[in-house]
C-alpha cells in the first residue's frame, strides 16, 4: 500500500483500494508473537491516519461472519456517499 507521494507505507491481508478500506486477519501469531501484535497496531494506527478504515478479522469470523460482514457493508456504505466521493 502506498501514500499519496507514492512511498510504501504497510502491506495489508486485503483491501478495497477504491474506498480505502483495509481487511486485516489476526491470527494466533498475534497473542503469542508481542512483535508481531504491536506492529500491527502500529501500522493500524498508521493507515486510519491516512484515512483508511481498518476491519479486523479473526478465526472466530470464519464460522460466525455476520458482524464481519455488517461491518464491511457498513464502512462500503459509509464510503459510497457522495459527501466521500467529494472528500476523496
Amino acid at each position: 500500500m502506498l501514500d499519496a507521494e507514492g512511498r510504501h507505507v504497510a502491506r495489508v491481508d486485503l483491501l478495497y483500494r477504491r474506498w480505502k478500506i483495509a481487511i486485516e486477519y489476526d491470527g494466533d501469531l498475534h497473542r503469542t508473537d508481542r512483535a508481531t501484535w504491536q506492529g500491527d497496531i502500529r501500522k493500524r494506527r498508521l493507515l486510519r491516519a491516512l484515512g483508511w478504515i481498518v476491519i479486523v478479522v479473526v478465526k472466530a469470523d470464519h464460522d460466525r461472519p455476520g458482524p464481519f460482514l455488517d461491518d464491511l457493508r457498513t464502512a462500503i456504505r459509509t464510503r459510497s456517499t457522495p459527501a466521500y466521493e467529494l472528500w476523496a
